[in-house]
């Protein structure tokens, strides 16, 4: 679960340059001599990656992929050792 730190985001709002806005009053209209042709568009086609089908089915491919390359895979416990050292490395 991901969580948003308020605290933090006010800090880098704090710290960031001051912004500024645009309005439609800064911008030059440069009248056109020619019409801008127009199409309309009915459909719109969406292949989803294939770890949205089937997420299950996704990893276990991986996985069978990483296991077929001769790579040895780590025990949860390894995993665990190897994040709690990342995790302390970067406090």
């Amino acid at each position: 679960m991901l969580a948003i730190d308020e605290a933090k985001v006010q800090q880098l709002i704090n710290a960031s340059a001051p912004g500024y806005s645009v309005s439609a009053s800064h911008l030059v209209a440069i009248p056109l001599e020619y019409e801008i042709p127009k199409t309309t568009v009915y459909t719109v086609d969406f292949t989803p990656p294939a770890e949205m089908i089937d997420p299950e089915k996704y990893l276990s491919d991986l996985r069978e992929h990483v296991v077929a390359s001769g790579i040895t895979l780590q025990s949860p416990e390894e995993i665990d050792r190897e994040i709690d050292e990342m995790r302390r490395r970067h406090l």
